[in-house]
């Protein structure tokens, strides 16, 4: 397998057709993952397919989900019926609870934790340790700081 590493702004037409990418690219601020998830967008529209990447210590349940650039890193936990969104990233040893939902380009940052049931929007950040609590809403586009809990 040859790999390329494109580390400018060339249009998605320049990737050489078949092939498959990996997101490299991070983000821990709302902003800064809209653009990553804009990347990916600009990308898989131009006809080129992300593959989803798990870390080989990482646990993803079968009846997970997990959208076109996600990304599961180690010792992460993905429980049942829960699903990652297109370019998303669960980060080392974070945790994503039985049936909740991580939107398009967030972020679950190192040890956070989503409990059951809860539905992160786009773009949102959950910082390192935070804590989302059963059932929560969080809106797109959110941050929730490191250590916290969130509702509060």
């Amino acid at each position: 397998m040859n790999a390329v590493r494109i580390s400018d702004d060339r249009l998605a037409a320049e990737v050489a057709a078949g092939s498959t990418a990996v997101m490299g690219i991070g983000g821990v601020e709302p902003d800064s993952l809209a653009k990553r998830l804009a990347l990916l967008q600009t990308y898989r529209s131009a006809g080129v397919p992300f593959m989803a990447v798990i870390h080989p210590a990482a646990y993803v349940s079968p009846t997970a989900v997990l959208g076109e650039g996600a990304i599961v890193l180690a010792g992460a936990v993905v429980q049942p019926g829960a699903s990652i969104g297109h370019g998303g990233i669960v980060n080392t040893l974070s945790v994503v609870e039985h049936d909740s939902e991580i939107g398009e380009g967030s972020h679950v940052a190192p040890g956070a934790i989503v409990l059951g049931g809860c539905r992160i929007g786009d773009c949102c950040m959950v910082g390192a340790g935070a804590i989302v609590l059963p059932g929560s809403e969080v809106p797109p586009k959110s941050l929730i700081a490191a250590g916290t809990r969130y509702p509060s």
